[in-house]
């Protein structure tokens, strides 16, 4: 039997523990890596019915990042492993496999799948996990080793088949958790634009998931964007890209400005990032006929105010009593009070006419 430095039991306490992607990549992913003797290891969620269906969301201990994105691009669709584990899974094999056990390696090693992105990182040997749910794969674990490594054992192989259903549990736990973050965040982002007509959400790729009908509508009048390729106007994607610029200073606060001409007419909005750890980039953007409405959003850069703060200091300016800012808010008065006690502190104002003063001098 193998000398391992950690006993099988540390890894079934660790599962537990993890309750975001960042745990299971910081703590479990290099107890993995230890238990093993392993050199790399990544998880990816995996949706599809196909033997080649889409992988996502990937979770890695000492890959480079570069490699995930070839992977992504170049290599997923002829990447033998996951649909050969899939057959052995759904033919009733168990939940792991090594790579020697699904394909002749010798040959392996003439392919340019190996060649050009195994052989670059040291990947040799594999031991390749399948994660299910009701005895549906979402998700693949794959653990490596280098050429001059021994290839996984049996042993290794029936260690890592105990440990699927413990994985199953955890990695449903922390996708669904990431998942509920990501939904979180993009909330708290759109918030900040309750009070503009125009609401739009675009992927990575600056290209368009969703629109409300006021921005539906506006969208289908401008000529810069291209309905076929759902791609923005080039005053968009620039406002995304400065924001991308930021690095690590991005934040939920961070904006950048646009201004579109429709129909004679112009449209300034703005553009905020919506983040969340491995999650992809969503850019939100808002707009209105009348530029932001009564309140520029930037106030809440300016006094360190909150998204549903900024709410409440629009209906302010707008003339609106606590009673009706509490039927438009869907809050209680006394919350509608709690709030304006908040921002008069952050303002350092004592009532309403120099509230409004004050935010309405943010440009």
């Amino acid at each position: 039997m193998t000398y391992r430095p950690l006993p099988f039991s540390a890894l079934l306490d660790a599962l537990p523990r993890c309750h975001s992607t960042t745990q299971f990549k910081n703590y479990f992913l290099p107890l993995i890596c230890e238990f093993f003797s392993a050199s790399t290891a990544v998880m990816h969620y995996y949706t599809g019915s196909s033997d080649y269906g889409t992988f996502h969301d990937p979770v890695y201990v000492n890959i480079d990042p570069s490699y995930i994105d070839k992977f992504r691009d170049s290599f997923a669709n002829i990447d033998p492993f996951p649909p050969a584990a899939l057959r052995g899974y759904q033919e009733g094999a168990g939940h792991a496999f090594s790579s020697a056990a699904l394909i002749n390696m010798e040959e392996f090693s003439g392919t340019d799948f190996y060649r050009s992105f195994l052989k670059p990182q040291g990947i040799y040997h594999m031991l390749i996990v399948v994660i299910a749910r009701d005895d549906k794969p979402f998700a693949f674990l794959g653990i490596h080793r280098g050429i001059d490594q021994p290839a996984f054992s049996a042993d290794e192989v029936e260690l890592a088949n105990q440990l699927g259903p413990y994985l199953s549990s955890v990695a449903d736990r922390v996708h669904m958790a990431d998942e509920l973050a990501l939904y979180k965040r993009t909330v708290e982002t759109l918030s900040y634009g309750l009070m503009n007509k125009g609401v739009l959400i675009l992927d990575p790729s600056m290209r368009l998931i969703y629109a409300n009908e006021y921005a539906g509508l506006a969208m289908a009048d401008c000529d810069d964007f291209d309905s076929d390729t759902r791609r923005f106007p080039d005053v968009i994607a620039q406002a995304c890209q400065s924001l991308l610029a930021l690095g690590e200073n991005l934040n939920v606060t961070s904006s950048a400005n646009f201004t579109l001409n429709i129909d004679a007419q112009t449209i300034n909005g703005y553009v905020r990032a919506n983040h969340h750890q491995q999650q992809p980039m969503l850019f939100l953007a808002f707009f209105n006929s009348d530029e932001y409405g009564v309140v520029n959003p930037k106030v809440c850069d300016e006094f360190g105010i909150t998204a549903r703060e900024l709410a409440v200091v629009r209906c302010v300016a707008e003339g609106k009593t606590n009673p009706e800012i509490a039927d438009e808010l869907f809050i209680s008065v006394r919350t509608v009070q709690n709030h304006l006690r908040s921002i008069f502190t952050k303002c350092d104002v004592h009532n309403r006419t120099s509230l409004t003063n004050k935010v309405l001098s943010v440009s």
